[in-house]
């Protein structure tokens, strides 16, 4: 007998196959599993890849919905939402630093139909791209239907059409 693996617990404790057991007997996302999904999420965003917007989306949309397929009887709505925020940051943040410098961020944004001075406001910032990736003009001009013509899958709705 295995004394890590065999063990009493209550039902939350459980993890078997990155599934938990809720209290009222329905399957749940663990947060071993989350964090294994944003570890190779992080691998597959990091902003000095040399890759184009266009090949990192399809990257993302493979995993995620792979991702999805596996855990699509566990309710996860919230830490859902809450992933697919971080991911589209983490998308904003690769996009923004492929422009490089502050007059590539500014044309870029006023291409996307933010006004000048306030896509200057976010090029000109002295913050990091994180901090950058999350200025209202980036939230603005790289918005979910922006992401849609990119072709990010929504995953809320894929989400919604599995778990009926």
């Amino acid at each position: 007998m295995n004394r890590q693996k065999s063990r009493i617990v209550k039902c939350w404790g459980i993890n078997f196959l990155g599934h938990g057991i809720n209290v009222d007997g329905s399957l749940i996302l663990t947060w071993p599993s989350e964090d294994r999904l944003k570890g190779k999420l992080r691998q597959v965003t990091r902003r000095n890849r040399g890759c184009s917007f266009d090949q990192l989306i399809a990257q993302v949309n493979r995993r995620m919905q792979g991702w999805l397929y596996y855990f699509r009887y566990a309710k996860m709505r919230k830490k859902l939402a809450s992933l697919c925020s971080w991911l589209k940051h983490r998308l904003r943040c690769y996009r923004l630093k492929q422009c490089k410098r502050a007059i590539g961020i500014a044309r870029w944004l006023q291409k996307l139909g933010i006004p000048k001075n306030r896509s200057w406001t976010t090029a000109a910032s002295r913050r990091g791209w994180w901090r950058k990736a999350c200025t209202p003009a980036a939230y603005e001009g790289m918005n979910n239907s922006w992401f849609a013509d990119q072709g990010l899958i929504d995953v809320m709705n894929v989400y919604s059409r599995l778990h009926v």
